[in-house]
C-alpha cells in the first residue's frame, strides 16, 4: 500500500475524532479591535483628566491673580526691606557666641548640690563663674567634674569663702573649647 503526501496532509488538518474546533478567524482582526479599544479608553481618560486639570489651574490663576491685586506696593517694600534687616543679623550671629550651647554644658556637667548664683564669659572662651555649695569636698568635686570633661581646656578656682550657715560660695575661671559657645558653620 503506498501512502502519498497528500494524505498525510488531509489526516494532519482533520480535528481529531470527538474534538470540537473553533471557526478560525483572522488573529490580526482581534489584536486590532482590542487596540482600538484600549486607544479609546486612553483617549477619554486623557480628555477627562485634561479638561479636570484645566479647571484647577484657571482656579490657581486666578488666586494667584487675587493675592497680585490685594498685595500693596508697600507691603512689597517692607518685606524686602525686613529680609535685608535678616541677612545682615544673620551676618552679624555667624559665628558668635550661643548661650544655648553653654545652658547646655551646665546641665550636663553641673552637680546637684552645686547652685550657680552667676557667670559671664569672654570672647576668647573664658568662662567666670560664681556660685555657692554646701561643702568643700562638694567644691572639689565640681572642680574635678569640670577639670575631667572633654570641652573644658583648662580648670582652675580662683576663689573660695565660708559664708555663716556652712555655705562655700566660690569662683571658678573655665577656658572652654570654641564649639561650646561659638556658632558652628556647617
Amino acid at each position: 500500500m503506498a501512502i502519498d503526501i497528500s494524505t498525510i496532509q488531509r489526516a494532519a488538518a482533520a480535528p481529531a475524532p470527538g474534538r470540537i474546533t473553533a471557526p478560525a478567524r483572522p488573529v490580526a482582526l482581534i489584536v486590532g479591535i482590542v487596540l482600538v479599544l484600549l486607544l479609546a479608553v486612553l483617549t477619554g481618560t486623557l480628555m477627562f483628566l485634561r479638561s479636570r486639570t484645566q479647571g484647577e489651574a484657571e482656579q490657581v490663576a486666578s488666586s494667584m491673580k487675587a493675592l497680585d491685586e490685594a498685595r500693596a506696593p508697600a507691603d512689597e517694600a517692607n518685606i524686602l526691606a525686613f529680609d535685608t534687616q535678616l541677612k545682615t543679623l544673620a551676618l552679624l550671629l555667624d559665628g558668635h557666641i550661643r548661650p544655648i550651647k553653654l545652658f547646655d554644658f551646665f546641665e550636663t556637667t553641673t552637680l546637684p548640690e552645686t547652685v550657680l548664683k552667676n557667670f559671664s564669659w569672654s570672647s576668647d572662651g573664658r568662662l567666670t563663674l560664681a556660685g555657692e555649695v554646701s561643702h568643700y569636698s562638694a567644691l572639689g568635686k565640681q572642680l574635678l567634674v569640670y577639670a575631667q570633661d572633654a570641652r573644658v581646656l583648662n580648670a582652675e578656682l580662683t576663689g573660695f569663702t565660708l559664708e555663716s550657715a556652712g555655705v562655700v560660695s566660690f569662683s571658678m575661671a573655665l577656658t572652654l573649647k570654641p564649639d561650646v559657645v561659638r556658632a558652628v558653620n556647617p
